[in-house]
């Protein structure tokens, strides 16, 4: 099954549901409790039983959160409790598709660039 993460009305990106949920609960984990607001307007339709999750209509400022968090939650995957469960061989897998998702998330128009985000 494949799932989704709408970045804005033209683009989008999807995986297969294994992928997409190491990425976007890694990702969850790192938003702190001042920013729970911002995980209810991103994380709605996921946690309403759909198969995606929307990025395209939060702000700016959220949409380069969610991008932060989403580094920082790749970055420091492999070393993760979560990251602990694939076989070694499907890391690299995992970490293609997050690779590929921060890319496209770059190519957004919200996208600050790390040195305007932190």
């Amino acid at each position: 099954m494949s799932m989704s993460i709408m970045i804005n009305g033209n683009e989008s990106w999807s995986t297969r549901s294994g992928i997409f949920e190491c990425i976007v609960e890694e990702t969850r984990e790192l938003f702190k409790d001042n920013e729970q607001s911002c995980i209810k307007e991103i994380y709605d339709p996921l946690d309403n039983y759909q198969q995606f999750i929307d990025l395209g209509n939060i702000s700016a400022g959220d949409f380069n959160l969610f991008y932060r968090h989403c580094k920082q939650a790749m970055d420091g995957f492999p070393d993760s409790e979560r990251g602990k469960i694939p076989d070694e061989e499907y890391m690299p897998v995992i970490l293609g598709n997050w690779s590929h998702l921060l890319e496209n998330l770059r190519k957004d128009p919200r996208y600050r660039g790390q040195q305007e985000t932190e």
